[in-house]
């Protein structure tokens, strides 16, 4: 009866090491981007701001002191631009005291720390500033929004919700790129949906930026 129980433990044993060994590999899975403007992807760690996630691998990053920023290289035109942003939003709010977007945002995460919840509340922000937009992406812990304040920029703005605290990811698209068709086609889009789908919340820690980040 022992070594029958011995046996189930190590049987055990060996499939919680597989199943570890399976979730690891998926983690660190890289899928191929659909865009040439993103190319490659790779995982960035950034404990300054508070995520992990699968970020272009080629694109510069720039510190804009309340979040991350990407910006893909030789752009011909300053007036055709795209520009990545994310950031955990727990983190910024505890950080500045600015009532800026940001916090009213934090505000209403903190009335309602569900997905549903929180969009619903930042929709009906949207609504009231008269702004329009439109969900065009609905993730398992996230949600994906375009928003058109003018006819020479988009913004699509991805709200998502892990380990209970908020995190955001932006991409703003200007002059050609501010199309929505040219970036469903180009494969931004797609890519843009792989990255949010790829967020999680990390403990903030400034040391902790895994590759590191020069800007």
């Amino acid at each position: 009866m022992l070594n029958k129980r011995l046996s189930l433990l190590v049987a055990l044993l060996l499939i919680a090491g597989v199943l570890t060994a399976c979730a690891q590999a998926n983690e660190n899975n890289i899928p191929l981007a659909s865009s040439l403007l993103v190319k490659d992807l790779l995982w960035q760690t950034d404990g300054l701001y508070g995520y992990r996630m699968l970020r272009p691998a080629g694109w510069k990053p720039i510190d804009m002191k309340d979040r991350r920023g990407y910006q893909p290289p030789g752009l011909p035109s300053q007036a055709d631009q795209v520009l990545l942003m994310a950031f955990n939003l727990q983190v910024i709010a505890k950080a500045t005291e600015s009532p800026t977007s940001m916090i009213a945002q934090w505000g209403l995460f903190e009335r309602d720390h569900s997905l549903s919840g929180w969009t619903g509340g930042i929709e009906r922000m949207w609504t009231g500033n008269g702004l329009s937009f439109t969900l065009i992406r609905t993730l398992p812990h996230a949600k994906i929004y375009l928003l058109k304040p003018r006819s020479d920029l988009i913004w699509v703005e991805a709200y998502a919700v892990d380990k209970d605290q908020p995190l955001t990811i932006g991409l703003e698209a200007h002059g050609i790129y501010a199309d929505e068709r040219r970036l469903q086609q180009a494969g931004l889009l797609d890519d843009f949906a792989t990255m949010v789908a790829s967020i999680s919340a990390v403990q903030p820690d400034p040391k902790n930026i895994d590759p590191a980040l020069k800007d």
